[in-house]
């Protein structure tokens, strides 16, 4: 979380910039998805399709819940994946302070690399 601070006539004021870490489809043909990180305005992406199994479509995808249905292909396999993925960056996300770029910098970092996720 990156924090500003703002002095003015005595008073102090915190302002919170949180990341907020969600996927996303996106496109027109097929099925594209990917990880969108946003902070104040500044918004990065990471394609994730190139990661996923199986012949995936729009249905099969539900957007509230962040997951693949049970009926597409290696759903399981491919939400365990998409859990994995996302948990890396919501670590190092927590009380981040600040860009995104360093924050993806960090990421791949290889002390990071190696954090156990819940899945392993």
């Amino acid at each position: 979380m990156f924090m500003i601070f703002y002095v003015s006539s005595k008073q102090l004021i915190k302002l919170n910039f949180m990341i907020t870490i969600n996927y996303q489809t996106y496109g027109q043909s097929g099925f594209h998805l990917r990880l969108r990180l946003y902070q104040n305005g500044e918004i990065k992406y990471i394609t994730i399709s190139k990661f996923l199994k199986g012949d995936l479509k729009k249905h099969h995808w539900n957007p509230k819940k962040q997951r693949f249905i049970p009926s597409a292909p290696f759903s399981e396999e491919n939400n365990d994946f998409l859990m994995n993925f996302r948990q890396k960056y919501e670590k190092v996300a927590f009380d981040w302070e600040g860009s995104l770029d360093g924050l993806l910098l960090a990421v791949k970092s290889p002390k990071v690399r190696n954090i156990p996720t819940l899945g392993s």
